[in-house]
């Protein structure tokens, strides 16, 4: 420890006084430093403490000022548990969310033909479909040879309406005819593993993930306020258009 250790720390203990006063003490000390050649300790034993010499300034000062350190120090370490307390919430959310929110198996390994496999709940089948209406939930979609679509759901939360097939609030997977397919969406995941015909897609808020495979794509999306990442459209391919607003399109990961 040094003078200029004990200058610092002085410092810090009038912050209770006006800024005028803390450099009018703090140059008596500096000069008693000057003329005695005083040491660290001999400061200490002329004064005391950094925190005692500065009790005498402040001890004529209201007690609320008296004690403004104290009180910031308490403030400090109030914020800090605070802090520390949010810090642990925000982990535990993330962590409940992505239980929630991330995909029960890998879509990509599977097929229409195979997917049965991680599918316990039965399908349903409907008949003249071309145009999914889907909103606030996470659908997986295969095509299959069958010529009708086949649809499996943990909500039954799900209508039909002549050529269309209303989803709200569900996670379900579905197999749908060589045939195009028109998709709205607002606020949902899709995941389109391998289509084998055109897609029409037409999302609000959506996360819309494509499983390439070995297939060739030729992408003619608008893009509104939305991302559209790692997707390299290729002539001739199967055509994947339509317009996403505040959405992503991207290549699927799981």
């Amino acid at each position: 420890m040094n003078t200029q250790n004990y200058l610092n720390e002085l410092k810090k203990y009038l912050s209770g006084l006006d800024n005028d006063k803390t450099k009018n003490i703090i140059k008596e000390i500096e000069s008693y430093i000057e003329e005695s050649n005083a040491t660290y300790e001999i400061l200490v034993e002329r004064f005391g403490t950094p925190e005692q010499l500065s009790e005498g300034y402040l001890e004529d000062l209201p007690k609320d000022t008296h004690r403004v350190k104290k009180t910031c120090s308490k403030t400090k370490k109030i914020i800090l548990i605070i802090f520390s307390f949010l810090v642990i919430v925000a982990i535990i959310v993330a962590f409940v969310i992505y239980q929630f929110t991330k995909d029960p198996f890998d879509y990509s390994k599977y097929s229409a033909s195979t997917i049965d496999e991680k599918i316990q709940s039965p399908w349903i089948k409907l008949k003249n479909i071309n145009k999914l209406d889907i909103q606030q939930s996470r659908i997986g979609i295969y095509w299959s040879d069958e010529e009708e679509i086949n649809i499996s759901c943990k909500e039954d939360r799900y209508s039909q309406d002549n050529s269309t097939i209303y989803i709200k609030q569900a996670k379900c997977i579905l197999k749908i005819p060589k045939q195009k397919i028109d998709i709205k969406s607002f606020q949902s995941k899709i995941i389109l593993v391998a289509p084998t015909e055109e897609v029409s897609l037409n999302t609000e808020q959506s996360d819309i993930e494509i499983v390439e495979n070995n297939n060739s794509y030729a992408y003619n999306v608008i893009k509104k306020q939305s991302d559209i990442n790692n997707v390299k459209s290729k002539e001739n391919g199967i055509v994947i258009k339509g317009t996403i607003y505040q959405s992503k399109l991207d290549l699927y990961k799981y």
